[in-house]
């Protein structure tokens, strides 16, 4: 695959948790690094579900094996620069002789 490719900036957000000073937590997202990608929609459903509507959309994102190991966890959520909404990563798949992965996402609600 072609580098230049991977022209989507993507912040990789990871869940922390901070002390709240009464013997609890706060749980918040935070951007723990940003890396280039490939983006690709790969489907999308609508389905009545609970009395409401619920949209689902499938995404892939490609990234250089080396980044992913370095920067990606599997309870990672994913982010388009400048965009809303955010991914949930569902798989992780080596591809074209192990020099990128795939990341299998479903865009969260």
């Amino acid at each position: 695959m072609n580098p230049g490719k991977l022209n989507e900036r993507l912040n990789v957000l990871r869940l922390t948790k901070t002390a709240d000073g009464y013997g609890g937590y706060v749980q918040s997202y935070s951007t723990s690094s940003t890396i280039w990608a490939k983006k690709k929609y790969v489907s999308g459903n609508i389905q009545l579900q609970s009395g409401g509507i619920s949209t689902f959309t499938e995404i892939e994102f490609i990234v250089r094996d080396q980044t992913a190991k370095e920067k990606i966890q599997d309870t990672d959520t994913i982010q388009i620069a400048g965009e809303t909404p955010t991914y949930r990563i569902n798989e992780i798949v080596e591809i074209e002789n192990d020099e990128f992965v795939k990341l299998r996402c479903t865009k969260i609600d």
